[in-house]
């Protein structure tokens, strides 16, 4: 043995091999858990508190409004249709979803002007509601507020929440915060019978039904689960339950009419977005959508799903034995069994709809009215875990991927020019565009887009506010007449820049009533992408300096 080397067995030789195996086996799966766990357990102090959490959620919400506003020049094509709708209030402005999220685009104009990121905006409340009614929902159904906070954070572990939500959604948001905030009043109506919660819960179900057309399934579940609880059956069944559907239907009646005169284009929409009109047969497609259904509501909670064996293993398994005094148990142990009732309500409801309406196929964002699942598991959770090791495990594990879904979204703006075959919507330079258009001439006037890959007209919309913009990806919506003359302007979108400019198609004429002899100008504006690496956006357009009476 070498002169000065440690004997063998000696603790110094230990010491060495155990670093030594510890440095290797953090790159295993148990040694990521235990990383994990020594982070976790080291700041559970704080980790798990209701001011770190909330300080968690709201710079989540902020950083993310902040992003999409003003770091991405571009934005999504949901982002393009409020811009377009936004345009004029109307009673619908689709048939596949109600316009409560439009309105609040419009309030937001109104308040910040129509240069504003005001659907970013609207995201970013809705989804800090949605977090609030959570918190509130779990908190009256877990045996213990840490467990309360976990399923509040749980969201973030969903990639529909953490990466999609304030990246692609707009009624779903609304939907999200409806569905929670409605969930908590009944769950708080379970132990008061106070006038407020009845006038709370109306206000929640009319905009609800204003938020996104499935919240009807929402709360058609909560209502036959709660006529299955012992305690709510006599709430409903309360004459007070009248004033709650009552306002409910004050707000949401009105678009419910526009929706009943519109019956047969309602019911085309319906059938296009639950069949996408495959050519199957009845027993194969409800064969499909059964299955649909399935893999869907797995995606709408991961991963989630996955997540929760390794941090609570025993609240996982069936027949455990509870663990929480009985005085706490009791309320978690009825929270438990009445979100139970609930969700099974909820998939039996969009079983019926398979099997009677033979639809063969189920969104994943549908599906989002079954996220108080994570609140059903936690209440759970409250009463079987005794070890509070996975409950560090989970926070940790929580934050992580939400910042990790942060940096996913950044890392997808910076890459994807590269990636052939992708369509970098937030890299698209909306505002160097509209000012490569006044450049070329136009000054205020009728637009009229055709939006195929990109939804151009919305977004440029929000650095022309001057003028009314026409869209062909959603021909059915016509913003109100100008009043005066102006000019009009064609836009379409080059797939090829470099390219000569060139019309999709002859129908602008037919649909602007445009003469064939009109003198025009016509050229295109070609404007790199926002970090590009060399790619640019070629925008062609046709101007006319006198706008046509139904270009007007």
């Amino acid at each position: 043995m070498a002169e000065g080397s440690p004997a063998p067995g000696s603790a110094l030789t230990r010491q060495t091999t155990d670093l030594e195996s510890a440095d290797h086996s953090v790159w295993t799966p148990s040694g990521l858990l235990r990383w994990v766990d020594e982070l976790a357990e080291s700041t559970s102090g704080w980790l798990q508190s209701g001011p770190v959490c909330t300080a968690f959620i709201l710079f989540f919400c902020l950083l993310h409004f902040v992003l999409r506003s003003w770091i991405f020049p571009g934005g999504t094509n949901d982002d393009a249709e409020q811009y377009l709708y936004s345009q004029s209030l109307s009673l619908g402005y689709q048939y596949g979803n109600p316009p409560l999220f439009t309105w609040l685009v419009l309030l937001v104009q109104w308040a910040f002007g129509q240069a504003f990121a005001a659907p970013q905006l609207v995201r970013a409340l809705l989804l800090t509601l949605f977090f609030l009614g959570t918190y509130l929902a779990a908190r009256e159904v877990t045996a213990d507020r840490r467990y309360a906070l976990a399923a509040t954070m749980a969201p973030f572990a969903i990639y529909y929440v953490a990466f999609d939500a304030m990246r692609t959604y707009s009624h779903s948001v609304g939907l999200m915060a409806a569905c929670m905030l409605t969930l908590a009043l009944f769950l708080r109506l379970k132990r008061s019978d106070r006038l407020w919660l009845y006038l709370a819960l109306g206000l929640a179900l009319g905009l609800g039904l204003l938020s996104k057309y499935n919240f009807a399934l929402f709360a058609t579940g909560l209502l036959l689960a709660s006529s299955l609880d012992s305690d709510l059956r006599a709430r409903i069944l309360d004459k007070r339950m009248l004033i709650s559907l009552a306002l409910a239907l004050a707000i949401a009646g009105p678009n419910l009419a526009w929706l009943a005169a519109h019956a047969s284009e309602t019911s085309a929409t319906l059938v296009t977005k639950l069949t996408r009109h495959e050519p199957l047969g009845a027993i194969a497609a409800r064969l499909k959508g059964l299955l649909s259904l399935s893999k869907s509501l797995i995606e709408i909670l991961s991963p989630l799903l996955f997540l929760l064996p390794l941090c609570f293993p025993r609240s996982v398994l069936p027949r455990q034995v509870d663990a929480v005094p009985d005085s706490e148990n009791n309320q978690a142990r009825a929270g438990q069994q009445f979100l139970g009732r609930f969700l099974t309500l909820v998939a039996l409801l969009f079983v019926a709809l398979i099997l009677v309406g033979g639809f063969s196929h189920i969104s994943n964002h549908y599906l989002l009215i079954f996220l108080p699942a994570p609140i059903w598991f936690f209440a759970r959770a409250s009463r079987i875990e005794i070890d509070s090791r996975g409950l560090h495990r989970f926070f940790a594990l929580a934050m992580a991927l939400a910042l990790a879904a942060t940096l996913a979204i950044v890392i997808k703006f910076l890459t994807d020019p590269l990636a052939e075959g992708r369509r970098p919507y937030n890299n698209v330079p909306y505002a160097a565009l509209a000012e490569g258009l006044k450049e070329a001439g136009f000054v205020e006037g009728s637009v009229y887009a055709f939006d195929g890959l990109y939804s151009m007209g919305g977004h440029l919309r929000r650095y022309l506010p001057d003028s009314r913009f026409l869209s062909t990806r959603h021909a059915d919506y016509l913003p109100p007449p100008r009043a005066e003359d102006g000019q009009c302007l064609i836009l379409w979108y080059e797939r090829q820049p470099g390219s000569e400019p060139k019309i999709p198609s002859n129908q602008f004429r037919e649909i602007l009533g445009i003469d064939r002899e009109a003198p025009y100008l016509e050229g295109f504006v070609e404007r790199p992408f926002a970090n590009g690496w060399g790619a640019s956006f070629k925008l062609s357009y046709r101007l006319y300096d006198k706008a046509f009476q139904r270009c007007r």
